[in-house]
């Protein structure tokens, strides 16, 4: 274990990694984004106001999170291999064997999380969100390195000692993009009469989405290192040979 990463240290860290992933990884980024665009499609609306919309929904939520697993195993090998893409793409059957059961979990957490924010829930959801990837973050980042990985009793040990600390941090990095989302939030309007500035607010709120979702990932590799977590990179070095 390395020494805690400190709290202005580990702001700078979330919005370094997200702004360089973004960058250097935009099109694995927007993976984050494709069922939204995917639902501007006119035949969408008739699949959820069916009977069967409450399934679709569901399954329309995990293949949104699946999505998202697959751009947190990207990002996450980004900032271990010190933004090699390449390596960064790179799987095996180590790194699948070690990796799917967090992504099996983190799945199922967010698809509930999706149906309790349906509810009357809201604020409970959230909290719940953000408890459950500050306990498991250590699990969660090392989880794509395909080697030795802290496991979830442990990831939750060392987690809750510190989770007021995890709570006020993710709160508080996450403000600028929050109050940035409420502002390019779009509005309800006619898709097929939109106006062009329409669809650039639209456009703009997909982009908020997007690189908000980067910074909650940032944000675990963040409190990952506070933790003292010092990620081994040699078995994932060792592939670049």
């Amino acid at each position: 274990m390395e020494a805690s990463l400190p709290f202005s240290e580990s702001f700078v860290f979330v919005y370094r990694e997200t702004w360089t992933f973004l960058k250097r990884a935009w099109w694995i980024a927007a993976l984050v984004v494709i069922p939204e665009v995917v639902a501007l499609i006119p035949q969408m609306d008739s699949i959820f106001v069916s009977k069967y919309a409450d399934i679709a929904s569901i399954g329309w939520s995990t293949i949104t999170y699946c999505l998202s697993s697959v751009v947190f195993y990207v990002f996450s090998r980004f900032v271990i291999l010190d933004h090699d893409l390449r390596q960064a793409l790179h799987y095996d059957s180590r790194t699948l064997r070690t990796y799917l059961p967090f992504a099996s979990i983190f799945v199922m957490m967010c698809v509930l999380y999706d149906v309790v924010w349906t509810s009357a829930w809201r604020f409970a959801a959230a909290l719940g969100y953000l408890v459950t990837l500050s306990l498991t973050a250590l699990w969660a980042v090392s989880a794509p390195g395909g080697g030795n990985i802290v496991t979830p009793a442990e990831s939750i040990r060392r987690g809750f000692f510190k989770l007021p600390w995890a709570l006020t941090f993710a709160i508080l990095s996450s403000l600028p993009f929050i109050i940035l989302a409420m502002i390019f939030e779009p509005p309800d309007y006619d898709r097929d009469n939109a106006s062009l500035a329409e669809w650039m607010h639209y456009g703009s709120a997909l982009l908020m989405a997007c690189s908000e979702q980067i910074v909650t990932y940032a944000i675990v590799h963040a409190f990952a290192r506070h933790l003292g977590l010092k990620t081994e990179i040699q078995r994932l070095s060792s592939s670049r040979a």
